[in-house]
């Protein structure tokens, strides 16, 4: 009894490598090796935010540091901005929310009667008529 086997050896016939039979294969091995990685390495929108206003915020402060000579120079002009921009927002944003507030009041009433009137139609369809 033999332990080793001799098989007989077939010769592999290659294709060749600009056929269109292996540049679809490889194509397709290439787009799914891409899905893959993609899938990996998936990124976060909330991230990639939240770093590019931190990144505006740090341009800002140099533009300003850079601007006063010195970076407390540029913190106290940028505190001035938010100063005057909070206190011309203030005003600004009172008046939009009372606007806001009689707008959606106005609304309210108008679907209230709305809804009076439906009432009324449905009550007065469902009401026996006396003719019968």
């Amino acid at each position: 009894m033999s332990i080793f086997h001799r098989h007989q050896v077939v010769a592999a016939q290659a294709v060749p490598l600009d056929s269109p039979v292996v540049k679809a294969k490889v194509r397709e091995a290439y787009d799914q090796g891409r899905l893959e990685e993609r899938r990996r390495h998936h990124g976060s929108p909330m991230l990639t935010l939240l770093l590019v206003l931190v990144a505006a915020v740090g341009a800002v402060t140099l533009y300003y540091s850079f601007r006063q000579g010195s970076f407390m120079g540029g913190g106290a002009a940028i505190d001035t901005k938010i100063a005057q921009v909070s206190s011309n927002a203030g005003p600004t944003l009172q008046t939009a929310a009372a606007k806001a507030g009689a707008l959606a009041q106005t609304a309210g009433q108008k679907l209230q009667s709305q809804g009076q009137a439906i009432k009324q139609d449905v009550a007065s369809q469902n009401a026996p008529s006396n003719g019968q």
